[in-house]
């Protein structure tokens, strides 16, 4: 059972003023002393200490076969892999420097087969949870996308209605172009935090979100494939979000709508 909470946009400059998000309820984080536990009362022979040692193991050689260089798929759970954050390109391949093109390496998961978000639509239970909820740690500001508020079931479009349902039959990664203009601040993550750059590979149906600073404190515009993404205005940062289409797909992030349009992409 997933717990939500309705949330009003009370930014008047937004396109999405008046308009009402769900947001998820969570309520705890589960260690993995945690999961052990959980896992060991689910009528096994094996103690929650054991179960800990192979866990804590797992983690452990999962993280030492993406250093090598390989992926590594957990049926019905995730495929962990690791991205390169590039810094800007080189002019040439000759003055390509991995001191000064690149910021770091990153942890990527991509949800599969019982966790892929087709899936999880069919099978999520959603229900309003009370006002004496605790929020999601998201920052009450990220547009939830796929999900009807009303209802609680599924839609077939992201937030920004630049998919359809027939396009959702079709997994992979898709390219991603992010370009930024002006002068203001702006990040882009998945669901799981970590960064996405300009031309990194991102699952079909993935949630991308959006945080902008504008220049000046002037509201930006965020556009998929020239499609409008509504943004949420709290304590000056603006934040949206939007499904992943299921192909190569263009973001662009104006935080100077009024001028400003030195672009550039990361």
């Amino acid at each position: 059972m997933i717990l939500y909470l309705l949330k009003q946009n009370k930014n008047m400059k937004s396109a999405a003023y008046g308009k009402w998000y769900a947001y998820p309820v969570i309520e705890e984080t589960v260690n993995l002393d945690g999961l052990s536990e959980h896992m060991s009362n689910h009528n096994t022979p094996y103690s929650k200490g054991a179960i800990k040692g192979v866990l804590t193991d797992m983690v452990n050689c999962i993280k030492e076969l993406l250093l090598e260089g390989k992926n590594v798929k957990i049926a019905d759970l995730a495929i962990f892999s690791l991205g390169i954050k590039n810094n800007g390109g080189a002019a040439s391949e000759d003055t390509f420097s991995v001191s000064k093109n690149i910021k770091g390496v990153k942890l990527r998961a991509r949800a599969t087969g019982e966790l892929i978000t087709k899936s999880l639509n069919l099978e999520a239970t959603l229900k309003k949870a009370s006002a004496t909820s605790k929020t999601s740690g998201n920052g009450g500001g990220t547009t939830p996308t796929g999900v009807d508020s009303n209802t609680g079931g599924s839609q077939n479009q992201g937030g920004n209605g630049a998919q359809s349902g027939s396009q959702q039959d079709q997994e992979g990664d898709y390219k991603l172009v992010i370009y930024k203009y002006g002068s203001g601040s702006s990040t882009v993550t998945d669901d799981s935090e970590q960064e996405i750059n300009s031309n990194d590979q991102v699952h079909s149906g993935s949630n991308v979100n959006i945080s902008v600073v504008p220049a000046e404190g002037k509201e930006p515009v965020a556009k998929v494939n020239g499609n409008s993404i509504p943004l949420t205005e709290n304590d000056g940062i603006y934040t949206g979000s939007f499904q992943m289409p299921t192909k190569d797909t263009m973001l662009e992030i104006n935080s100077e709508p009024d001028g400003g349009n030195d672009a550039g992409d990361e």
